[in-house]
C-alpha cells in the first residue's frame, strides 16, 4: 500500500503584496492631487494666521485677469449677480480675495466694491504664512 503524503498548499504572496504596493502608490499620488487648490496663484506673505469660518465666499484673481469664484471660472460680467446670490445664502457673509500677489491693486480694489454693491461688508485678503528666519 502506498503511503499518503498530506501536503500543506500555501497561497501566492508575492502577487498580492504587488497589488497592496500598487494600491498604496496610487492613493499616496492621488491624496496628495486633492490638497492643491484649483487655481495656482502666488500669494503674499503674512505672519498673521486666520480662522476658517463657516461662511466664505472665496475669489480669486489670477495675474492675467483672470477671476474664479469658489474655484469656479467666472466672468467679470458675471460678478456682480454671482456676489449678490452668495451674499444672499449666508447671513454674514465673509469674501475672502486670493489674489496673486503680482496683480494690480485696482482689481482687488474693485473685487471689493462689487462685493460692498452686492450686500457683502466683511472681507479678508488671503495670505501664505510668512517664513520664519
Amino acid at each position: 500500500m502506498r503511503e499518503r503524503r498530506n501536503f500543506i498548499i500555501w497561497p501566492e504572496l508575492t502577487p498580492l503584496v504587488d497589488v497592496v504596493f500598487i494600491l498604496l502608490i496610487f492613493f499616496a499620488l492621488s491624496s496628495s492631487f486633492l490638497i492643491l487648490p484649483g487655481v495656482k496663484i502666488k500669494l503674499p506673505a503674512s505672519g498673521f494666521a486666520w480662522k476658517k469660518e463657516k461662511n466664505e465666499i472665496h475669489i480669486t484673481l489670477t495675474y492675467d485677469n483672470l477671476l474664479f469664484l469658489e474655484n469656479k471660472p467666472i466672468s467679470w460680467d458675471q460678478l456682480p449677480l454671482l456676489l449678490h446670490r452668495e451674499s444672499l445664502r449666508y447671513s454674514a457673509p465673509l469674501l475672502i480675495i486670493q489674489a496673486d500677489r503680482d496683480v494690480r491693486y485696482g482689481k482687488v480694489v474693485k473685487v471689493m466694491d462689487l462685493a460692498r454693491e452686492a450686500g457683502i461688508k466683511r472681507f479678508a485678503i488671503a495670505t501664505e504664512r510668512k517664513e520664519e528666519k
